[in-house]
């Protein structure tokens, strides 16, 4: 019976251990997506594709959920392939002699 109090106690401890305080949205009311232009979209997704960027902060600056800004990076890939102007065009190097002067 002794040996119980001390079980209880360690567990105690790690109840009471502090956490980070952290962030919570409320979105109260009838509408909870928020409507965003193309042109709004566009710009967080090229925040997204920066060198170094983090998916997570980039999403969590504006409101989104990692998956959700993935999904926009998806669709945006998809429509550069589908443009009819090709975003990289081929270069052809003659081969010849160089002629310096």
């Amino acid at each position: 019976m002794e040996s119980e109090p001390e079980v209880l106690n360690e567990d105690l401890s790690e109840l009471t251990k502090v956490e980070p305080m952290r962030r919570i949205e409320l979105i109260t009311g009838a509408e909870r997506r928020r409507n965003r232009s193309r042109d709004e979209k566009a710009s967080i997704v090229a925040e997204s594709m920066v060198p170094g960027a983090v998916i997570a902060e980039v999403a969590r600056r504006h409101g989104l959920s990692p998956q959700q800004l993935y999904g926009w990076r998806s669709t945006f890939r998809s429509n550069v392939h589908k443009q009819d102007d090709p975003t990289f065009s081929s270069i052809v190097v003659d081969a010849g002699p160089a002629a310096f002067v």
